[in-house]
């Protein structure tokens, strides 16, 4: 009878685990995250006097498409240290194929 009672037992919490599991819903996987890019200034730009304004970005996704083309994207300054507005993009895995930084003339 112990035993028919503890096996009882067992089915009804593994059952009750199994139920409890749900799948990850596809929506809540295409949510858009946001992606920023910095440095650090080195002498090159000390030494011209020059100072960042934008980046310019191009990034494709996993199968070779083009999520952003030579996106323009506005920084910000923090004592020689450098942060883009941030960009939207879905999770997924991405290559960065154009990074440039340019001043503002």
């Amino acid at each position: 009878m112990k035993k028919i009672n503890f096996l009882l037992v067992c089915i009804s919490l593994l059952s009750l685990f199994i139920v409890s599991c749900e799948k990850d819903d596809d929506k809540k996987n295409n949510k858009e995250g946001e992606v920023t890019f910095s440095f650090e200034a080195k002498s090159l730009l000390k030494s011209t006097n020059a100072d960042a304004s934008t980046v310019v970005v191009s990034i494709e996704d996993n199968t070779g498409n083009l999520v952003y083309s030579s996106e323009k994207v506005e920084l910000y300054s923090f004592n020689g240290q450098y942060i883009s507005k941030p960009l939207s993009l879905v999770p997924g895995s991405y290559t960065l194929t154009q990074y440039l930084v340019l001043d503002a003339a």
